[in-house]
């Protein structure tokens, strides 16, 4: 009630001792506050209804100024609406859009066997032709963010890609 008080809703009269004392109108007042701010009325818009009361109309909505009120308050809550079913519409599209990817259950396998047929090729030296040495293996993307889907890229380049990231933490 401090509040109402404190933005010139009510005004009440003090008591020598200086409590607060309340007339009957006052407290109808705040009841029709509570019941606007129910309604999604704020306090800050309540002036209408109010004067209206004082005014010695039964109901706060007896008044255009009341009514129109309403009006403002019913569409802005349709601009909500709209603007809400519109984000909802984007999400909708980006979730069926994410939902239609397809992510490698696994990496792709690299074979180390050469058919039987192949010359052995030389050992130049290089670390890479040590024998026994492991080869980086290779994924294709398919999270369409940085990566590309239609390339197969060595693994470091894929580490902002989270499934990818699981499977090569998987794999180590």
């Amino acid at each position: 009630m401090r509040y109402y008080e404190r933005i010139g809703l009510i005004t009440p009269e003090r008591l020598g001792n200086g409590y607060r004392d309340y007339t009957q109108e006052q407290l109808r007042s705040v009841l029709e506050i509570k019941e606007l701010a129910a309604a999604g009325i704020p306090p800050s818009r309540v002036a209408p209804f109010l004067d209206c009361l004082h005014a010695g109309h039964t109901n706060s909505d007896d008044c255009p100024s009341s009514l129109a009120t309403y009006r403002d308050s019913i569409a802005e809550l349709d601009e909500a609406i709209a603007a809400l079913g519109a984000r909802r519409a984007i999400l909708a599209q980006r979730l069926e859009e994410g939902a239609g990817c397809t992510f490698p259950a696994a990496p792709l396998e690299v074979s180390l066997q050469l058919p039987e047929n192949l010359p052995v090729p030389e050992d130049d030296g290089a670390p890479g032709m040590i024998p026994g040495t492991r080869l980086r293996w290779f994924s294709v993307c398919g999270c369409r963010s940085r990566c590309s889907p239609t390339r197969i890229l060595p693994w470091p380049q894929h580490w902002g890609c989270p499934p990818l990231k699981r499977l090569a933490e998987n794999n180590r």
